[in-house]
């Protein structure tokens, strides 16, 4: 393949972002034209990246401690933070509450370790960050199966843990189970409290999607925030290992009515853009080049990028590896901070 091009200012965004081994820095694909960038600049070369559904990209620098906050639309804006200890674990999910900058007061910045039942704060207050705090939270325990196929079945307890995280009307919402959705709020301490949602994908109806495939039925989910309101991307796969792509679906959360609901639209020129273990965001679709009510979801597992047209169940596939020396280690999207 060419060498991708230096990254020009402001970075082409909404992007894909994959990281490899060995490599310093991000290669960039810009959705819109599917061209390749090696993204150089010095803000995120060597630096560890949490990047954020509002645009903003928190970037820590394991030399020096230095902690900030990146603006990929303006690259040369940057918000400077409070140092972040340089050993916390690569899986985690960076949240803002609202707008960072000089007017940001109450502005919390949340970093949610997935594997672990910690957090990780901090909050704009007159003009500055609070330094980081961290909070061990319970939210709850699961028994989980230790070996399906054993021919005695024993079970583990373990902590309910936060995996997928959006940010709505300044509080965090996540998934707390099959049957809850949680918020947590800063009063000025973290306050967890949940409302009891149905899942709309039952046990009953991913039994009955298998039997129509005749494959496994699973889906991977993605919270997200748009226009004031909390919604979440469901991709159905199946497979014995889960490695075919079905379909997607979107729906809004109704709190009063205690349900998701499933929408056919996107609430006109919008887009969503969600990738597996990663974070769910939205952007204006036309002036970024994107398509009006779809869904873009990467998958790394089959190297691919998948549009799914919302309103007509359509689905595209391109494969976005094939412009990239090397297979990446992750995938993301860098989206624009003004969507």
């Amino acid at each position: 393949m060419a060498a991708p091009s230096s990254v020009s200012t402001p970075v082409p965004l909404p992007s894909i972002a994959f990281m490899a081994r060995g490599r310093p820095s991000p290669t960039l694909l810009d959705v819109a034209k599917g061209t390749y960038h090696a993204c150089d600049l010095d803000e995120v070369t060597n630096k560890r990246m949490w990047v954020t559904p509002e645009g903003w990209t928190l970037c820590l620098d394991p030399a020096t401690a230095s902690t900030f906050l990146w603006n990929p639309q303006a690259p040369a804006q940057r918000i400077e933070l409070p140092p972040l200890p340089p050993d916390l674990p690569p899986c985690a999910r960076s949240v803002l509450s609202g707008r960072p900058g000089a007017a940001a007061a109450g502005c919390v910045l949340l970093l949610v370790e997935t594997r672990s039942t910690t957090i990780w704060f901090c909050r704009a207050s007159g003009g500055a960050w609070s330094p980081w705090a961290s909070h061990c939270y319970d939210i709850g325990s699961q028994e989980c199966v230790d070996d399906p196929d054993a021919a005695v079945e024993s079970t583990t307890t373990e902590k309910l843990r936060i995996a997928d995280v959006a940010a709505c009307g300044g509080k965090f919402y996540f998934t707390a189970g099959p049957c809850e959705v949680g918020t947590l709020e800063f009063c000025p301490d973290p306050v967890f409290s949940s409302v009891a949602v149905v899942d709309p994908i039952t046990p009953q109806a991913a039994a009955a999607a298998a039997a129509a495939t005749g494959e496994g039925y699973s889906a991977t989910k993605h919270l997200l925030e748009c226009g004031g309101e909390v919604y979440w991307v469901a991709v159905f796969r199946g497979g014995e290992r889960a490695e075919t792509v079905l379909d997607a679906g979107v729906y809004r959360l109704d709190v009063p009515g205690q349900a998701w609901r499933r929408v056919g639209d996107l609430g006109g020129d919008r887009a969503f853009l969600a990738c597996r273990s990663y974070f769910g965001a939205w952007c204006t679709a036309t002036r970024f080049g994107l398509r009006p009510n779809c869904v873009y979801w990467i998958n790394t597992d089959d190297g691919a990028l998948h549009v799914f047209n919302v309103e007509n169940g359509a689905q595209e596939v391109e494969d976005v590896l094939q412009g990239l020396d090397e297979p990446p280690f992750a995938a993301f999207f860098l989206v624009p901070t003004d969507a």
